[in-house]
């Protein structure tokens, strides 16, 4: 919540975050909201609601962080106002989800060979919908601590590469870069 915090004052202002699960999405919320952080959750209504409150705020010059899942991200109307998305974990679907159960029997290695590439591909639709306007910078930031310490993390980065330069850095030099 700090980093955001300063991250929000510091370098961008219009800033989504996606969240891969409410839980975590709700914790954040509550807590962004006691630093004073003007916040604008999926939690407070539905997507026209949630866009109705961006465009008045925006307006207004508040610029809130968009707290939304991938879901409400891909339905999002005005993904070219957003200048910087943080993913806030790798986008797994839950392994008790009955599909992925499913077509998971049909594989050795059901994580590196169906759940790591559908995480994948979740990443690159995120990405994809952001890089829409072609003519202002926009960034992406994954602050998921797998990327640096897990083996399908450098599968991760590797595809990432080929999409744009690709870092990996510290919260607190972010600040600074």
């Amino acid at each position: 919540p700090n980093f955001l915090k300063e991250y929000h004052q510091k370098r961008s202002p219009n800033i989504a975050m996606i969240f891969s699960s409410k839980k975590d999405l709700e914790f954040l919320t509550l807590q962004l909201s006691q630093l004073d952080l003007p916040v604008l959750p999926q939690l407070a209504g539905s997507l026209g609601k949630i866009q109705e409150i961006f465009l008045n705020e925006k307006k207004s010059s508040i610029s809130p962080i968009l707290l939304v899942t991938p879901h409400v991200w891909k339905n999002f109307a005005y993904q070219e106002e957003i200048d910087t998305i943080i993913i806030n974990k790798i986008p797994f679907e839950p392994p008790s989800d009955p599909e992925l159960m499913a077509l998971s029997r049909n594989y050795e290695n059901s994580f590196m060979e169906l759940s790591l590439p559908r995480a994948i591909i979740e990443i690159i639709k995120i990405i994809n919908r952001l890089q829409k306007n072609k003519k202002s910078s926009k960034k992406v930031i994954m602050i998921d601590p797998r990327l640096g310490n897990r083996q399908y993390g450098d599968t991760i980065i590797k595809i990432l590469n080929s999409i744009a330069p690709t870092n990996i850095v510290r919260l607190q030099k972010l600040l600074s870069l």
